[in-house]
């Protein structure tokens, strides 16, 4: 099993896997049950922080479980809201990253959403005004083009047709159209 080059995404040099890809290779793998139990509620006295613990058995018998967190101040702001699913994804991605060797962090596992560098050459005009890129932007077309069922490669050729660049290079603006043009065609279906 080898980890494909459009489930990972580099951002400030550094690599992350994408949660899509952990789960296609953990399928590889032969899932026998995956599990999740909500142990802690968010409240208030715990700062709105969800804990999930995730279990997963492969078919070979082996068996991974581990935790995962998000409260309001480690998610994006988009996120906030759904403090218990983002919970229970970073703690599946945590045994799924174990499961498979695989030892870069999951994109779905940064807490925070701070802008991404622009990526331009030396040899481009200077940008005007051109916002950075988002984490939450980066996880909004990932999460949009898993519902209409476009894999990574197929997005990134999309991406590559109509922007000459793949996800995570592109602009603040750009990756908005990316996103209303999904959502349109999400509406549409």
């Amino acid at each position: 099993m080898k980890l494909k080059p459009e489930y990972v995404t580099t951002i400030n040099g550094k690599e992350f896997v994408l949660y899509s890809g952990l789960l296609q290779l953990a399928h590889e793998k032969g899932i026998q049950n995956l599990a999740t139990e909500l142990v802690a509620t968010p409240h208030p006295d715990n700062d709105y922080t969800a804990i999930v613990r995730a279990t997963v058995v492969f078919a070979d018998g082996t068996s991974f479980s581990d935790v995962g967190d998000a409260n309001p101040s480690n998610c994006s702001a988009r996120i906030a809201q759904h403090t218990i699913r983002m919970a229970s994804t970073r703690a599946k991605a945590r045994i799924f990253r174990d499961a498979l060797n695989i030892g870069m962090c999951s994109l779905e596992e940064l807490g925070d959403d701070p802008p991404l560098p622009s990526q331009q050459h030396a040899s481009d005009p200077p940008a005007r005004n051109v916002r950075d890129l988002t984490l939450s932007q980066i996880r909004s077309i990932s999460h949009l083009a898993k519902r209409l069922d476009i894999s990574p490669k197929k997005l990134n050729e999309m991406l590559d047709k109509r922007f000459a660049k793949s996800l995570n290079k592109l602009s603040s603006d750009e990756a908005t159209l990316v996103i209303t043009g999904l959502q349109a065609r999400l509406q549409a279906a």
